[in-house]
């Protein structure tokens, strides 16, 4: 009995110390401590730009599917005006397809417009949380 009894405290004392050490590695934050971290990436699109670009402010997409397509979740598409010859597929959930104001020249040009030649439907949404906001305020 004295024995199971020793084994038995032996390996109490163990388990409690692999947990202080455990508990020392792991950091503690406080509620306060923890700060938002924006994830959201910002993808560009103009049409005036060379195809197909890279997304970038210097180097925007020339279409909007290929932001899309490259796109994650809760990313933010700026598009500039223009008008878009293409019928857009939306598969990525809590995209924000925005309009930023200008050609990327700078010049306010109007509003982007898509036409997608009327070839079927010129936005298809396939996911939740989807934002397209393209009117000026």
């Amino acid at each position: 009995m004295k024995k199971s009894y020793r084994l038995f405290c032996n390996g109490l004392v163990f388990t409690i110390i692999i947990l202080l050490v455990v508990a020392s590695i792991i950091p503690q934050t406080k509620a306060e401590d923890k700060k938002h971290v924006d994830l959201r990436a910002i993808i560009y699109v103009d049409d005036d730009a060379s195809c197909p670009g890279s997304g970038t402010l210097q180097s925007p997409y020339c279409m909007i599917q290929y932001a899309l397509d490259n796109a994650n979740e809760n990313d933010i598409i700026m598009v500039a005006n223009g008008t878009y010859y293409e019928n857009i597929i939306i598969s990525t959930k809590g995209v924000h397809l925005r309009w930023y104001g200008t050609d990327i020249i700078g010049q306010d040009t109007g509003q982007p417009a898509i036409n997608g030649s009327k070839l079927s439907d010129v936005i298809k949404v396939f996911a939740n949380n989807v934002e397209i906001y393209f009117c000026s305020q």
